[in-house]
Formats: structure tokens, C-alpha cells, sequence
């Protein structure tokens, strides 16, 4: 008992008498430690988790971790709340401090390159998932190593993949997610008959693999058959329930085909169990919108956009507000988009919706540059292609490349009438213009894989 402490209870030991002095001892007994109230809290946090009180477990953890320098259990504790919650933006804060203070934590590692592949970084998913298998002792984990060939391949780093994809054979022989991962290698690389070969065999074989269907359903959205995709979405979502990434693009899919109340059964059940979830949120804003709830939406974005002022998804929705509400007057949308792309300069969402008002404002050089972009980044679909061609064959720009848009669109449609109308009048333009012929030197981006 500290000097201090020990006066006092003399003095109230003569003042009250011995019954009273046994009644007040507790009172005077040693203050805890600090690592004592750390450890109090810890047990009072994991109770609250326990029986469920998740609020009350975040306020508990906040509360220790400020007791600890060193130790991540508080922190990592709180990540994996936010990371069940739904909460992605707080729970990869999370895992970043947990590896701040215990780099080589492996499990933190696993769900934070889990959490950026989920939100599409996937050039950091791709870091995160390269330092486990280079940490790894011996053979690296068979599904880290296929991760990281997935993230590179999004990140549009084929080349690295590829070799990747070989080790895996030595590793996980037979494994059909390695043919999933052959097929969207093939797909990325432009070589789309084989790709899809690949991926028909998966499932020839047997595979009931989410991947399979999650990628064959990327495939038939870049091809503008949403249906498909839809259907390969149900299927995905089948084999691996309320998974994140399934439900973002089976919401995003039935969202193109107009199937709002899909959508809706889609996202809801996910969003009242993952209330802070904001992709979600800006799904469901989406269907509110384009339901004729354009308060509900609002409310929605601005709950988002609270949480995360930049968050490219509230603003695409604001955007389109702007857009459905003044169809006679497109110039505020045409701004909510370009600053949308401004800050965030590979969002498809907004280069897709911006495009046709630039058309309709009669703005088609600066078309032209979106859709360039589109095409530049992979995310162009079959008919933007089509768009582009068409302006450079109205505007009298990139006539080769035009025609290279046209012939790759007829060797896989090879009896669609408008493009064998749009070829015709091609050669015609070049024959015309002969000056354009050639590519130039300066002005608009080189196409990718472009001559």
C-alpha cells in the first residue's frame, strides 16, 4: 500500500473502529497496474465481442489499445469486427497498424490482402500477397501464390503471372482454379476463344468453383451479354454465399439489366448484417434512385460520403441524379463526371456515363478521348468499341485504327449488318481522306495494341 494510502487508512482506522476499518480496506489496496487495467480490458472486450455487443467491443478495444505501444491484440481484435461488419475502409486501417507493430503476423497479412482485392486495388493485393510467398519456408501456400497471379493479372501485369501460373502445376497439380486462372490469363492477354476453352473445361470437369463462374462473368460483361453474366453470377453466388465481391457485381449486373427488385433481394440481406458496409450502401442508393426513391438515395450518399468524402461510388450516384433529374440539361452531370474522374482517373463507372453527353453536347473529340481511355485501360466494352470506331470514322480521326476496331468486331460477329455497313463506309473515308491514313505523330493517345 503506498505511503500516501496507508496514512488515510490509519486515520479512518482510529476515527471509525476495527468493523469499519475491515469495510474500507478494499478501498485502499494497491492500484492496479497499467498492464493490469490493460489486461481488464482485454477480458471485458472479448466478453462484450462474446455475447455480441459489437459497439460495445470497439469502444472497449479503442479504450486498451491506448494502454499498449507494442502488443496488436486490441487492434487486430478491432480489425476483424470492422472486417465482419462490413466496415472495409476501417478494418484495412486495422490490419495496417497490426503489421505496423507485428510485421510478419501472417493472418493480418492473408485478410489484408484479402480486403484490397475485394475493393479492386489489386496492385496492393498484389504487394501483400508477394511478401507472403516470398516469406513463405520451403513450398509457399498453393492459394497465395494463385492469388497473387489473380491481382497481378487485374493489375495488368500478365508477364508476371504467367510464370505463377506454371509453379502452381509443380504445387497444386490438377487443382481446376489453376485452369480458372489460365483461362482469365488468356482472356487478359486478348487471346478470348482460348480463354473461355479454359474456362469451359472447368466446369466439363466438375468445378463448382466461384471463380469459375465469377470470371466467365466478367468475361460476358466486357462482351455487353449481361444475361450471361447474370446467370454465372447466380450460379457463383450458389457456391459461395454473401461472399463480397460476387454480390458487388451481381448487384452492379442486375442493376445494368434494369432488375431493381433483383437487386434489391441481392443487397439487403448482406446490408442489414454488414450496416457499414459503404459499397453496399451505394448499391442500395443506386436501386433507391433508379426506383424512384431519390430522397432515400440521397440520404444514403450522404451517409457515405460522410464516412468517406471522396468515395467514388456515392459520387457516380450523385452524378446520375443529376443526370435523370435535368435530361435537357446534361452540363452538371458532364461536371459531377469529369470530377469524379479527376479524382479517381481509372473509374469506369463515370468514363462509361460520361461519353454519350459529351455526344450529346456535341463535344466529340473529347468522346473520343474518353473512350480511348476506356479501351486504354482494359474496360471498354464491345460496343464503345463500336462508339469509337464510329467517331473516328465521323470525325475523320485514326482511320487505321478504326478499321482494326471494325475488323475485330466482325471476326467475332461476322454477319452483323451494321458493321459490315460501318466497314464499307470506312474504306470509303480512306480512300476520301488519304492524308489520315497514317498514324500521327502527336494528339490523341496511341490505342492500346494499336499499329
Amino acid at each position: 500500500m503506498k505511503p500516501r494510502l496507508t496514512t488515510l487508512f490509519l486515520a479512518a482506522s482510529l476515527a471509525l473502529g476495527a468493523t469499519a476499518c475491515e469495510q474500507l480496506k478494499p478501498l485502499f489496496e494497491k492500484e492496479p497496474t497499467r498492464e493490469e487495467i490493460y489486461a481488464m480490458k482485454l477480458a471485458k472486450g472479448d466478453a462484450a465481442l462474446q455475447s455480441g455487443d459489437f459497439n460495445e467491443a470497439i469502444t472497449i478495444y479503442k479504450d486498451a489499445a491506448t494502454y499498449t505501444i507494442n502488443d496488436p491484440t486490441p487492434t487486430k481484435a478491432l480489425a476483424k469486427i470492422y472486417m465482419g461488419l462490413g466496415d472495409t475502409k476501417q478494418a484495412m486501417l486495422a490490419f495496417r497498424q497490426v503489421l505496423i507493430m507485428s510485421e510478419s503476423d501472417t493472418e493480418s497479412q492473408i485478410a489484408l490482402a484479402g480486403l484490397y482485392f475485394q475493393e479492386g486495388n489489386y496492385s496492393a493485393a498484389a504487394t501483400q500477397y508477394r511478401q507472403l510467398v516470398n516469406a513463405a519456408a520451403g513450398q509457399p501456400d498453393a492459394e497465395q501464390v494463385r492469388m497473387l497471379a489473380f491481382s497481378l493479372i487485374r493489375s495488368g501485369k500478365q508477364d508476371e503471372a504467367s510464370p505463377l501460373i506454371d509453379r502452381l502445376a509443380s504445387i497444386d497439380p490438377g487443382n481446376p482454379e489453376t485452369t480458372v486462372l489460365k483461362g482469365e490469363l488468356l482472356i487478359a492477354q486478348g487471346s478470348e476463344d482460348e480463354g473461355v476453352e479454359l474456362l469451359d473445361e472447368a466446369l466439363r470437369t466438375g468445378s463448382s468453383s466461384a471463380v469459375v463462374h465469377l470470371t466467365r462473368a466478367r468475361y460476358f460483361l466486357k462482351k455487353d451479354n449481361a444475361e450471361a453474366a447474370a446467370s454465372e453470377l447466380t450460379a457463383a453466388a450458389a457456391s459461395k454465399p454473401s461472399d463480397p465481391e460476387i454480390t458487388a457485381l451481381q448487384a452492379q449486373t442486375l442493376l445494368k439489366l434494369e432488375r431493381y427488385s433483383e437487386a434489391a433481394e441481392v443487397v439487403t440481406p448482406l446490408l442489414q448484417s454488414r450496416p457499414s458496409d459503404l459499397r453496399l450502401m451505394g448499391y442500395m442508393a443506386e436501386i433507391k434512385l433508379m426506383t424512384g426513391s431519390p430522397d432515400a438515395a440521397r440520404e444514403l450518399t450522404d451517409n457515405i460520403l460522410a464516412e468517406s468524402k471522396n468515395n467514388a461510388q456515392a459520387l457516380l450516384i450523385r452524378a446520375r441524379a443529376l443526370e435523370l433529374s435535368r435530361p435537357d440539361d446534361p452540363l452538371a452531370a458532364i461536371g459531377a463526371y469529369k470530377q469524379i474522374i479527376a479524382q479517381h482517373p481509372n473509374h469506369a463507372g463515370a468514363h462509361h456515363y460520361l461519353w454519350p453527353l459529351l455526344i450529346k453536347q456535341a463535344d466529340k473529340t473529347e468522346a473520343v478521348s474518353i473512350l480511348e481511355r476506356l479501351l486504354n485501360l482494359d474496360l471498354a466494352t464491345d460496343a464503345e468499341k463500336i462508339a469509337l470506331a464510329e467517331l473516328y470514322v465521323e470525325t475523320a480521326l485514326e482511320l487505321p485504327r478504326a478499321q482494326k476496331l471494325v475488323d475485330e468486331a466482325l471476326k467475332n460477329n461476322p454477319g452483323d449488318s451494321h458493321l459490315i455497313e460501318l466497314s464499307q463506309k470506312l474504306k470509303t473515308r480512306r480512300k476520301e481522306i488519304p492524308s489520315r491514313n497514317s498514324n500521327r505523330g502527336g494528339g490523341i493517345q496511341v490505342l492500346k495494341g494499336g499499329h
